[in-house]
């Protein structure tokens, strides 16, 4: 808070160590309604309330804040007020469920976020808290993570989900595979850093090579510091000789290790042996000027920054001599591909603000990252980080002044969902609502414009705080375009696309429906058919998402409601008939296609991913979307396996064609006699005579009796069939 309001912050502070609720709550309102935006203070607040044991109180009391987070705030700041809330008030689960909202808006790139949160149990019944836990430990292990198994199986990166037996698929060193459970994995698994030199030695040999030959002390460093424990020349050779150090190259390898040790702070040779020592700050500073790249300079900066956190105590001198370490590392490794110079900006920014510190040098590289505006906006959504996006904002509204909403426009178009959230609001207020219909309609003409765009408008749109963004656009309209934007419009649908589709349809339909519910009751009878016909017609749907909407399609308009009806087998939707080879030979397509087909994608993708630069990766692009493929059409046979059932004779009826009859006909015009077999679609083998019983054909003669005359088309020839003969088929193959 400012100094202006320290009084009412002390006053609610001491209101809340001694647990008055009704006081507290009153101030509470009337401060958060003037200071909506200091969610770290209102935290501090209801920590101090459940530290005196009052546990739910607490969750209520900072519930107050829920609505403004959930309409203006990030996702970050929605999953830190959600999860003290959810965890505080744990028999509530619209809490739970708007939490689990919040994370997969944070964490909806990776992967395996999905199954990390079925995981966790937050899906069900698992205490919030523990939940939580558990998620920010399984963080380490998506997909692109390094792990290692102590028990033999050495290095391996996780390189794919199982979505069948919903496990994670990691390849070890040497292209073992191996999948396993999340909690498996957490228990016999320790996550890596991609840089350790086990991973490197593996997985990035040419870049483990590179730097033996670059920087061969940061290679002695790094076998130090994991091993923990002084090791000998002899040591380090039986670990690289060979595979990364050819033989005959050795001695010239050690020789430049051995100089290059030499000058390192936190390596110490002690005759035969190599000793790595903790490095004091001024030494990491200087380390920090050496280093290679603004990533690496990014990534020592975090781990100062974390000790200081882990300290709880701030460090002035360390800030101070951190600052200009900063500045000097973007500016020397200022680079148009890279995001870590922005981000180190953006970081001594913090600190220049914190304490007080001179920022001429800041302010202008600051400038000339914003000057290149291009390479601005694509770096800022890169970053991750929402406090450093608001940051970057703040200080691009400085650097733009009167141009600064025309170009939050231009930033809009490129912006990823979480920027979303900072950008709209600031539009709105400079009254660029006509500039946001425009293109908000121009995102539902065309889906692969800005989906993001799309599902931030969904979530949205009913909120007053948003409304000249929706004029004339209709809620339901919204809704349909969001849920067909996976459907691939004639060609393959894309994967990103498909999975926002998903993601909107569960967001719809989570907590029994509440949501669709509420839109289906704003519209008439005439609409909300349309809507109903319009979601029967998807493709990218789960069954089970599907049932849902239906049902609710049913319960707000009664004329909806689908009526039973008494189908004949041939017409029923939810059986599949077929023979029991036929399904013993569909079981044998998809055990194949889980046990060979995906693990092999799977590793295609894990090949091509470390072919580099993944946003011009057209083989990584390109297996990502055989991978969606065959995932896809697993669930579709497990669907479809699901509903079979074994042809038998209670579907038989004498002298009718039924599933499971063998039948000869005649054809009226030429005399010639045919028998077909109508049996299952795993049973088809027109050369034999067996057909489908729902193809074209056996459509037209089921129900029909011997000596019945039937127009149907075969072959693409439309002819009048005599029946002649009809016997069960099974018995006569």
């Amino acid at each position: 808070m400012s100094p202006a309001n320290d009084n009412v912050f002390d006053e609610l502070f001491n209101l809340a160590r001694k647990a008055a609720g009704q006081n507290l709550e009153a101030k509470f309102r009337e401060a958060f309604a003037a200071q909506p935006d200091r969610l770290d203070d209102w935290l501090r607040i209801a920590e101090e309330m459940k530290a005196t044991g009052k546990r739910p109180q607490a969750g209520q009391l900072l519930s107050i804040t829920i609505e403004h987070y959930e309409r203006a705030g990030t996702p970050e700041q929605r999953v830190k007020v959600l999860s003290f809330v959810a965890g505080s008030l744990e028999k509530d689960r619209n809490h739970r469920q708007a939490l689990l909202r919040a994370l997969q808006d944070l964490h909806g790139a990776r992967p395996a976020l999905e199954l990390f949160l079925d995981a966790t149990g937050l899906r069900a019944d698992t205490p919030v808290d523990a939940a939580l836990a558990e998620l920010q430990r399984m963080l380490d292990y998506d997909v692109g993570c390094y792990v290692l198994h102590g028990s033999g199986w050495g290095v391996g990166v996780i390189d794919g989900i199982d979505a069948i037996a919903r496990e994670l698929a990691i390849t070890f060193e040497g292209a073992r595979r191996h999948s396993m459970p999340v909690r498996s994995a957490l228990e016999t698994l320790q996550p890596l850093a991609g840089d350790d030199w086990r991973v490197m030695k593996h997985f990035k040999l040419a870049e483990l090579q590179q730097l033996c030959e670059q920087d061969p002390g940061e290679v002695l460093a790094r076998m130090l510091r994991q091993m923990a424990r002084p090791v000998d020349v002899a040591t380090l050779r039986d670990h690289l000789a060979g595979p990364v150090v050819p033989a005959p190259q050795w001695n010239k390898f050690w020789s430049g290790a051995r100089k290059s040790a030499l000058q390192r702070p936190d390596v110490e040779l002690q005759g035969n042996r190599i000793v790595w020592r903790k490095v004091s700050q001024v030494d990491r500073m200087s380390a920090m000027r050496k280093v290679m790249s603004a990533r690496q300079v990014l990534e020592m900066a975090n781990t100062v920054l974390k000790g200081v956190n882990e300290r709880g105590a701030p460090d002035p001198t360390l800030m101070q001599d951190l600052f200009p370490v900063l500045c000097e590392g973007a500016q020397k490794h200022a680079a148009p591909e890279e995001s870590a110079p922005l981000e180190l900006l953006l970081i001594a920014d913090e600190i220049a603000e914190m304490y007080q510190l001179p920022r001429v040098v800041l302010d202008g590289l600051l400038a000339k990252q914003m000057g290149d505006e291009r390479n601005f906006f694509r770096r800022l959504s890169e970053l991750g980080n929402a406090k450093l996006e608001k940051r970057a904002l703040d200080r691009f509204r400085a650097f733009a002044g009167d141009t600064y909403p025309e170009r939050l426009m231009a930033l809009l178009r490129v912006a990823s969902s979480r920027l979303l959230d900072l950008i709209v609001p600031e539009l709105l207020d400079a009254g660029r609502a006509v500039d946001l219909r425009a293109l908000l309609n121009e995102a539902m003409r065309k889906f692969d414009v800005q989906p993001e765009l799309l599902v931030f408008a969904r979530r949205r749109v009913g909120h007053p705080r948003y409304a000249a963004m929706f004029e004339g656009i209709e809620p339901r309209s919204l809704v349909e375009r969001c849920l067909a934007m996976g459907e691939g419009l004639g060609k393959a649908p894309s994967p990103r696309l498909r999975a926002l589709q998903r993601q909107v349809a569960k967001e719809l339909t989570d907590g029994g429906g509440k949501e669709f519910r509420a839109l289906v009751k704003s519209l008439s009878l005439d609409n909300a058919r349309l809507l109903k016909r319009r979601i029967e017609m998807l493709r990218g749907l789960t069954d089970h998402t599907q049932a849902i909407m239906m049902s609710v399609f049913g319960e707000v308009h009664k004329e909806l409601a689908k009526k039973e009806e008494i189908l004949p087998p041939h017409l029923d939707p939810t059986v599949i008939w077929c023979s029991e080879a036929g399904i013993q030979k569909r079981n044998a397509e998809y055990e194949h296609l889980i046990n060979v087909d995906l693990p092999n994608i799977f590793a295609a993708v894990g090949r091509a991913a470390a072919f580099g630069d993944l946003s011009e990766n057209a083989e990584y692009t390109a297996a990502l979307e055989e991978r969606s493929r065959l995932t896809k059409r697993a669930e579709e046979m497990v669907e479809e396996l699901r509903r079979a059932k074994v042809i038998d004779e209670s579907l038989l009826k004498e002298g009718e064609v039924t599933i499971g009859t063998r039948v000869k006909v005649r054809d009226v015009s030429s005399g010639e006699l045919r028998t077909f077999h109508f049996l299952g679609p795993w049973d088809a083998d027109l050369d034999k005579g067996r057909l489908d019983y729902r193809a074209g054909f056996a459509k037209a003669l089921m129900g029909k009796k011997v000596d019945e005359a039937v127009t149907a088309e075969l072959g693409g020839k439309q002819s009048q069939w005599e029946i002649v003969e009809v016997t069960p088929a099974l018995k006569s193959q």
